[in-house]
C-alpha cells in the first residue's frame, strides 16, 4: 500500500508492516523526513498547551518489563524506545521519557513515550498496537500535537542515526 508523507516523497509498505494511519497525525517515509518535520514545525510555544492538558507522571507508575539504558540512566519499556532516544540524542533533540500523562474521564490515562520540550510534541513509539492503546492515542491526537513513530520507521531511524554526521 502507498502512503503520503510530510516531505512529499511518499512510500510503500508491505502488508506485514501493519502501518496505522491516524487522521491528523503526520506520516513519515524516513528518519530524514521526521527530522525535516521537527526542524520546520517545531514550536516550544505548544509546550504550554501540553502542560495545561496533561499531568506529571507519578513516579510510582514504574516501568515493569523493559530494558535499562546505562547511557541515559533510563528504564524503557521497549528496545524501539531506546533506539529512538539514541536518535534524538544523536541529533541533539532534548527529550524526557514518559514525563506527562493525558487523563481520560473515567478511563484512566495515557502516557506518551517522549516529550520533546523544545519542539512542542509528544511522541509515541509503536511496534504493536492494542485496541485500548490505539483508542487512547487517537483521542490524544485530537487534542494535542503527537508524533507517531511506527516499527517501519524505527528501523530507518536506527540506520540514520548511525550513518549520518
Amino acid at each position: 500500500m502507498y502512503y503520503g508523507c510530510y516531505c512529499g516523497a511518499g512510500f510503500e509498505l508491505l502488508l506485514k508492516s501493519k502501518m496505522v494511519s491516524v487522521d491528523g497525525v503526520e506520516q513519515f517515509c524516513s528518519a530524514a523526513c521526521l527530522l525535516k518535520f521537527l526542524k520546520e514545525t517545531g514550536n516550544s510555544d505548544r509546550l504550554l498547551d501540553i502542560i495545561a492538558k496533561t499531568n506529571p507522571v507519578p513516579h510510582s507508575l514504574g516501568v515493569g518489563a523493559g530494558a535499562y539504558d546505562a547511557e541515559t540512566d533510563t528504564w524503557f519499556r521497549s528496545g524501539y524506545e531506546i533506539i529512538v532516544s539514541k536518535f534524538f540524542d544523536y541529533h541533539k533533540i532534548k527529550w524526557t521519557y514518559e514525563a506527562r500523562s493525558v487523563p481520560f474521564k473515567g478511563r484512566g490515562f495515557y502516557v506518551p513515550d517522549f516529550l520533546l520540550q523544545a519542539h512542542g510534541y509528544l511522541v509515541e513509539v509503536k511496534g504493536r498496537w492494542t485496541g485500548k492503546g490505539k483508542r487512547k492515542f487517537i483521542e490524544t491526537a485530537k487534542q494535542l500535537p503527537v508524533i507517531l513513530i511506527q516499527d517501519y520507521l524505527v528501523k530507518d531511524i536506527k540506520r540514520y542515526a548511525i550513518h549520518t554526521s
